[in-house]
């Protein structure tokens, strides 16, 4: 291979490898290591008999709530240790977040603790606590859409209802149908300029084959005479 073309190739490479852009944060040894074992430590202590399964997906039969509080958990124990901002950055920026993942891959491990059982005490009853308080406000909101449905279809089914409603599928078909001519005229407005860009083509064409043909009659001889000299020989010019 050319020498030359051997050195682009290799400047290439190093140039695109310097361009790819790098975690924004690097979560060390020391520190995943550290939040392993309070991560561990919380899943230990609130489901003990899930986290001796020694699994990936030891904690899949768990409810929504409660997975989605158990990470809160979890964040929250690494927001202490690498500080609130790297820990956003963790969740928020993708080569960050994978770095971290490589990390947790590396040191995992589901090794039991010797809890601190006042602490675990207090966790389970705020984790608890926290769950049931999350549960009632979701089955509040269930129980307020639902009131106001109920509302909403007693109202429809009496004549100031049955006004409203066709007063609304009224303006829903009005709303249809100028959303309908929107679309109609500008599909006009484009096929209009699609015949004027056509048009402009074809104009075009035909100057350029008019300009064709006016230069080759120009080039082309105008008069030829022709006079025959002695000896018998004809002479032609050409004008």
């Amino acid at each position: 291979m050319n020498k030359s073309l051997l050195a682009i190739l290799v400047f290439s490479l190093l140039t695109a490898c310097e361009t790819v852009p790098e975690a924004k944060y690097k979560i060390s040894d020391y520190d995943i290591q550290q939040w392993i074992l309070r991560a561990n430590t919380i899943e230990q202590c609130l489901y003990p008999k899930e986290y001796q399964k020694g699994t990936m997906d030891q904690f899949a039969n768990l409810s929504r709530n409660e997975q989605e509080l158990l990470r809160e958990l979890k964040i929250m124990a690494l927001d202490e240790i690498v500080g609130q901002k790297n820990s956003r950055t963790i969740m928020n920026d993708y080569r960050s977040k994978s770095f971290f993942d490589s990390q947790h891959r590396k040191f995992n491990h589901f090794n039991t603790t010797n809890l601190d059982k006042k602490w675990c005490n207090n966790l389970r009853k705020n984790y608890r606590t926290t769950l049931k308080n999350i549960e009632k406000q979701q089955l509040a909101a269930r129980r307020q859409a639902e009131k106001e449905r109920k509302a909403r279809d007693a109202f429809y089914a009496t004549p100031q209802g049955q006004a409203a409603l066709a007063q609304q599928q009224m303006q829903q078909q009005q709303m249809a149908h100028q959303a309908y001519l929107q679309h109609q005229q500008m599909r006009h407005q484009q096929e209009m300029q699609e015949q004027q860009m056509r048009h402009d083509r074809q104009m075009q064409q035909q100057r350029q084959i008019e300009q064709m043909r006016n230069s080759i009659q120009n080039s082309m001889p105008r008069r030829t005479d022709c006079t025959r000299m002695p000896y018998g020989d004809i002479s032609c010019t050409t004008w």
